[in-house]
């Protein structure tokens, strides 16, 4: 596991940059989740780069996937403290690997990641909230 969160300036590169490169793997380079996973990071380093006065004005963060597929992350992490905690740490290797899914299971029950993880792939973003909210 590492020691501390990377540091990067949001507005010149993205979060996925600096991800574990197993999570990557195991997740798939290509996949709308990792892109989503790096831009819900990025936003947030962004604006707390921002907010503590060492980010210069400027276009905004590199971003790779839709603001809905980033809304749908905010929505998930928004139903559970474990589910945030394990999107802000599984990426960069702070927690076990699988933790996020381990983590859906254990708000949502079984099976449901793999259906819901299907949906966001095919980036049918109003589909997976609708998940969210039927099953919390």
């Amino acid at each position: 596991m590492k020691d501390s969160i990377p540091v990067f300036d949001p507005a010149v590169e993205g979060a996925i940059g600096h991800f574990d490169l197993d999570f990557v793997q195991r997740i798939g380079e290509h996949s709308a989740f990792l892109k989503a996973l790096s831009d819900l990071w990025t936003m947030a380093l962004y604006k707390l780069r921002k907010a503590q006065g060492l980010q210069e004005q400027g276009d905004g963060p590199i971003l790779f996937s839709t603001d809905g597929a980033v809304q749908v992350l905010k929505e998930l992490c928004a139903k559970d403290p474990t589910l945030k905690q394990a999107v802000f740490q599984e990426p960069f290797g702070f927690a076990q690997s699988g933790e996020i899914e381990r983590a859906f299971v254990q708000v949502f029950g079984d099976g449901v990641y793999l259906l819901w993880r299907d949906a966001f792939e095919k980036e049918q973003f109003g589909k997976c909230l609708v998940m969210l909210k039927k099953l919390v």
